[in-house]
């Protein structure tokens, strides 16, 4: 003889209706478009009809999907997600991107979390998480099902919007939370490979500030080793390595800095170039600003 489940506990049982993600996205976006939240780095999407394809340069971030289905092309290849699902860019990529499942009823909701290269490299050192010596990069553009512990991380996220002032304490935290998942799971390799380049991109940036501020100046290779940026040949760990980077400095020159492996060996050699005629890139009061 079956028992009776007692009425208080069928009443609470049928009152437990947790906040989906797209609930939680709907509520707070009103109007179609790429909304900013008061969370930094944190967007709502929403869309109430499919759109043209449309061309955009696609910057780092997690994007995941609440409702409705969204495509991408990249290099002859598409990468088609829908709810639930979540897409994760590593790099700059150029994609051709496209709702495809909307409508007022029930309208695409996206969240998007723009990456931060400094934060995840910091959570790498604090937990350990260092990439193996012979590390091969994942691919730039992955699709995937949303883990529940990210899902979970990713609405409560969405929720404290509703408690403004919960938001300078627990968004840090949450959002920490949400970059621990990324880097525990299968995109792993594709967001170390992200923090272990911004170590070295920071290297770079350092050198090309120093050049802007000492562009009249004569230097030589131990001028800027001296400033913890790049070092001499046999110094083989630390150097500018396969990258290539332009700046413009304070008289509207451009000024480039590249590896030149043409001396061999096994390593690179970093050399800078400086614009010094033609027109400039960028016009520049007299006092430099």
């Amino acid at each position: 003889m079956s028992q009776a489940i007692p009425k208080v506990i069928v009443e609470e049982t049928d009152s437990v209706q947790p906040s989906t993600l797209a609930a939680l996205i709907e509520r707070n976006v009103a109007t179609d478009g790429i909304q900013s939240t008061a969370i930094p780095r944190l967007f709502l999407i929403r869309s109430s009809q499919p759109t043209e394809p449309f061309h955009v340069l696609h910057e780092p971030a997690l994007c995941l999907v609440a409702q409705g289905r969204k495509q991408m092309m990249l290099g002859g290849e598409l990468y088609s997600y829908s709810r639930e699902q979540c897409l994760v860019v590593s790099v700059d990529l150029p994609v051709v991107a496209q709702v495809i499942e909307a409508s007022p009823e029930t309208p695409y909701l996206c969240l998007r979390l723009d990456l931060d290269p400094g934060q995840l490299s910091s959570l790498m050192l604090e937990t350990g998480m260092g990439a193996p010596v012979h590390h091969r990069p994942g691919p730039n553009l992955t699709v995937s099902p949303v883990a529940p512990d990210l899902l979970d991380a990713a609405s409560r996220l969405v929720r404290l919007l509703e408690t403004p002032q919960d938001i300078p304490i627990l968004a840090p935290l949450i959002i920490r939370e949400v970059l621990y998942r990324l880097l525990s799971g299968e995109h792993s390799a594709q967001l170390r490979h992200i923090a272990l380049a911004d170590n070295r991109l920071q290297s770079i940036k350092r050198a090309i500030n120093w050049l802007k501020l000492n562009y009249a100046e004569p230097f030589h290779i131990g001028t800027i080793c001296m400033g913890g940026t790049i070092c001499q040949a046999e110094a083989v760990d630390r150097r500018l390595g396969d990258y290539f980077t332009i700046d413009v400095d304070t008289t509207g020159a451009l000024v480039a800095a590249y590896s030149d492996t043409r001396q061999g060996g096994a390593v690179s050699l970093p050399a800078f170039l400086r614009q010094t005629g033609g027109p400039k890139f960028a016009k520049v009061k007299p006092n430099g600003k």
